[in-house]
């Protein structure tokens, strides 16, 4: 035996306008965006089996936002709380990891480590690891020169440069290249 098509969700014409622009606005998450969408074709009364057609969803995603938006309007589109352990740290916390990684490494070390980070800040080396790998950091990957720490240095002199500005100009140190005995 067929089942009877749903009846039109009741929409206000408030709620229909702030729900397409939703819809249509291109910087909206797809999946509230797909949500707006089942709520619009709902109001014009589609069988809901031809909104996911249409829409290429499953009939019960359908009937799950069609229930939210009965139940609680244009908040109901909105993901709930998923259940699970809540964040041990924080947004100030992972800001300074950040604010660490940008700034010069320990002494004695050439860039940051998982290790020297962890014991800087109070996490774990797999949290800071998780945080870096989040935000895309790469503190032991930079565009400048760096010394070894087991190296001797190379000797440092010092000349001045007349093509840099004025304020600029004083000594500046440049590298020598030296030559080693074998």
């Amino acid at each position: 035996m067929a089942q009877a098509p749903a009846p039109p969700l009741s929409v206000p014409e408030a709620d229909q306008t702030a729900l397409r622009a939703i819809a249509r606005a291109p910087t909206s998450e797809q999946r509230l965006a797909t949500r707006a969408r089942i709520v619009l074709r709902a109001a014009d009364g589609v069988a809901n089996q031809h909104i996911a057609r249409e829409l290429g969803v499953a009939l019960m995603t359908v009937k799950l936002w069609r229930r939210r938006y009965a139940e609680a309007g244009i908040a109901g589109l909105a993901d709930r709380p998923r259940p699970g352990h809540p964040p041990t740290y924080g947004r100030e916390e992972r800001e300074r990891v950040v604010a660490l990684a940008m700034g010069p490494p320990p002494e004695g070390t050439s860039h940051w480590s998982f290790w020297h980070m962890a014991g800087a800040t109070g996490m774990s080396p797999s949290t800071v690891h998780r945080i870096w790998r989040e935000l895309r950091l790469q503190p032991h990957r930079t565009e400048s020169f760096k010394f070894s720490p087991g190296c001797p240095r190379p000797a440092m002199q010092y000349q001045r440069r007349s093509w840099l500005p004025a304020e600029l100009s004083g000594a500046v140190p440049v590298l020598r290249r030296r030559r080693w005995a074998s």
